[in-house]
């Protein structure tokens, strides 16, 4: 399998932290959150990771260079900010299997990708989404699911429980994407996309605010 993380974002949220430091190298208990990542991915299976950068990106081949890695490591760069859905479709240029995992990378949510993979060609699917059940939240917007095909994304608001984007997707290689703008905006809300969702439960924290960065210091310090 191989696997697209998405890690050019400019990280605003987290910059009062981090002010100079890309979100998928901020240190947990004194590891890059980047290397979490791929020691996760590799545990899965995955053979090749492609880095989808932007913003400091400079770092972030600075990081990996010279560092070995189970996994076989390429980067692709924007050369202008092209948001989420521009950044995958110019990773999936460098793709050569047909579907794709996808990541964010600042967001560890521990799913069982093999089973992901097998559900999303199973159901024929142009994007699969790994969905995690949270309650009492505010900061995402809700996904609904009826028979495992997504059938509405909600803007964020208070629910007392539901659904959300996990972060973690199956893609096919030759799906349309738009070459500005936001994955979940752009394409997966967009009609005429077959999207399903697959509900996991397994381990999940996006470091994107300084809150749940804290947070992710103890939830990932025996990863």
């Amino acid at each position: 399998m191989e696997c697209i993380c998405l890690a050019g974002g400019l990280g605003t949220r987290l910059q009062p932290v981090l002010p100079v430091t890309p979100k998928c190298l901020a240190p947990i208990n004194e590891r890059a959150f980047l290397d979490i990542l791929l020691q996760q991915l590799k545990r899965q299976g995955i053979s090749r990771v492609i880095l989808s950068l932007g913003y400091l990106n400079e770092a972030v081949v600075s990081y990996i260079d010279g560092r070995e890695y189970d996994a076989t490591i390429d980067v692709c760069i924007e050369s202008e900010p092209l948001g989420t859905a521009g950044g995958l479709r110019l990773a999936l240029a460098m793709a050569i299997e047909d579907h794709v995992v996808v990541v964010n990378g600042d967001t560890y949510f521990d799913v069982p990708l093999r089973p992901l993979l097998d559900f999303h060609q199973a159901m024929s699917a142009d994007v699969t989404l790994a969905l995690k059940r949270l309650q009492h939240f505010d900061r995402y917007g809700r996904v609904e699911v009826t028979e495992g095909r997504v059938t509405g994304f909600y803007e964020k608001a208070y629910c007392p429980d539901g659904l959300v984007n996990g972060g973690v997707y199956v893609v096919r290689k030759d799906i349309q994407l738009p070459v500005q703008g936001s994955f979940e905006k752009d394409y997966l809300a967009q009609p005429g996309h077959r999207v399903y969702g697959r509900e996991e439960v397994g381990q999940f924290i996006d470091i994107g605010i300084p809150d749940d960065y804290q947070r992710a210091q103890t939830l990932l310090a025996d990863i």
